[in-house]
């Protein structure tokens, strides 16, 4: 490589190291925003997410030894007290509905459940969920855990509907062919 080329090659490098490394302030898409960014903001958001997640997961094990407490000592399914469980957790980390998911989790997808008892066992999980998130609702927690807004949210603008198309002209009836014979088929000429 020539000493032209060499020294052109360093300066571009050069130039393009210091811009990565002072990215301007200003700019929200600056490299060093973004190196910060990844090195310090994410993983504390991942540990938060986490951390809210097993918070989530305590508040609904208190939640399900309540429920049993209430019901004196009922014996509940297996399944019913993983649905229970879920569904606590998707109403307050998920911001569920309520409403369970339309297929259950894969565990049991397997063919043990292709049977009377595993399709009771489904049906224990999705009535365990509503019963759960019911519970999630109940406890008002999530109202606490939503970010509260200075404005009302600005409604989406409601979809623009096409006029219906005027009616299409409708093509003249066919006209009846004349019959010659009374044997003849109708439709047949002659």
């Amino acid at each position: 490589m020539t000493s032209i080329r060499k020294l052109a090659f360093f300066l571009s490098l050069s130039l393009c190291g210091a811009g990565c490394i002072t990215g301007r302030p200003s700019a929200g898409a600056g490299f060093m925003h973004l190196f910060v960014r990844n090195l310090v903001e994410a993983p504390c958001d991942f540990v938060d997410d986490q951390w809210f997640k097993f918070e989530s997961w305590v508040r609904a094990r208190r939640a399900w030894a309540e429920v049993r407490e209430q019901c004196g000592g009922n014996r509940y399914t297996e399944d019913f007290h993983h649905g229970f469980i879920e569904g606590y957790v998707d109403y307050l980390d998920a911001g569920g509905n309520g409403s369970p998911p339309a297929v259950p989790p894969a565990r049991y997808w397997n063919t043990h459940y292709e049977s009377p008892e595993g399709v009771r066992a489904i049906q224990d999980w999705f009535v365990g969920f509503r019963l759960g998130a019911e519970k999630a609702r109940e406890s008002g927690y999530r109202d606490t855990i939503l970010v509260p807004l200075s404005t009302a949210p600005v409604a989406a603008p409601a979809p623009v509907v096409a006029p219906p198309a005027p009616p299409a002209e409708m093509a003249p009836a066919p006209r009846p062919v004349p019959m010659k014979d009374a044997n003849q088929e109708p439709g047949k000429l002659p």
